[in-house]
């Protein structure tokens, strides 16, 4: 592959982490609407804010599967990508009647919270990984 090519894909990866990762912070800020706030316009708004980044960082990382596997494999992987996120998604939904039930609906926020918060937290540590890496390769 030519150095070219190479650039314009690296690129490309590049537009969809700047789009999966601050839906994830959308996600991440209205389920905090959500368990921390007790405003009905608030929990509102939460709750739409975690549908939205909900939906489109899993349309993210489906483009990011794409670009980073191989042909013959990459069904399998989105396969297994999609299966996880639907497996969640049921999951999310069987337990979030209980919880409110238990606990209130702040608890589900948290919840939610707690479920949006680890790939933020991976993206950061890859993050600081990189500027890490640049900064000993210009030194």
């Amino acid at each position: 592959m030519g150095k070219s090519r190479r650039h314009e894909i690296d690129q490309i990866e590049s537009h969809r982490e700047k789009v999966m990762y601050p839906e994830v912070a959308i996600a991440l800020m209205g389920a905090s609407f959500v368990a921390f706030t007790g405003a009905y316009w608030l929990v509102t708004l939460g709750t739409f804010l975690v549908g939205i980044g909900w939906a489109a960082a899993n349309v993210a990382a489906t483009a990011m599967i794409a670009d980073q596997t191989e042909t013959a494999v990459r069904g399998r992987a989105i396969g297994v990508n999609e299966s996880f996120s639907g497996a969640v998604a049921v999951a999310m939904a069987l337990v979030t009647g209980p919880i409110i039930e238990w606990s209130g609906l702040p608890m589900t926020g948290f919840v939610a919270v707690l479920v949006a918060l680890p790939p933020l937290v991976m993206w950061c540590a890859l993050q600081l990984g990189a500027r890490a890496a640049r900064n000993r390769a210009a030194a």
